[in-house]
């Protein structure tokens, strides 16, 4: 580095280091994380946005399944579209398509996969661009 020599038992050293101090942390502020945690989802609901999400593509139904089975293994409810119907110039079809509630325990979370951020404060952090699920 420009610092001198990076060796490898030094980085599992800072590793170590900062993982007994972010234990040391978690376990000072215990009672505060556990309050945030508790409020954090008592509120969710109150926070929830009205409609839904829909993602789904006739032409690569196999990608739609796989999303929603990742939405499943997360507890996100979804249902399969039941009837063909579009929206914003895309047409949604029974068997590639699927919806997503907004108002679920898990809104955050899927607030947070369905965003559609493309343009950052900081040009420096950018891997957040590609945590969008839908694209």
């Amino acid at each position: 580095t420009e610092n001198g020599i990076l060796t490898f038992p030094f980085t599992i050293k800072n590793q170590f280091t900062a993982a007994l101090s972010t234990l040391e942390a978690a376990n000072k502020m215990r009672e505060k994380l556990l309050n945030y945690q508790r409020n954090f989802y008592q509120n969710a609901r109150k926070e929830a946005g009205k409609g839904a999400y829909v993602f789904g593509n006739p032409k690569d139904a196999a990608t739609a399944y796989k999303l929603a089975e990742i939405l499943e293994q997360h507890q996100v409810e979804l249902h399969e579209v039941k009837e063909k119907f579009s929206s914003n110039g895309k047409t949604f079809e029974p068997g590639s398509s699927y919806l997503v509630p907004k108002q679920q325990r898990q809104h955050r979370l899927v607030e947070a996969m369905f965003e559609r951020r493309t343009e950052f404060k900081d040009s420096l952090f950018y891997d957040i661009s590609a945590w969008s699920f839908p694209l």
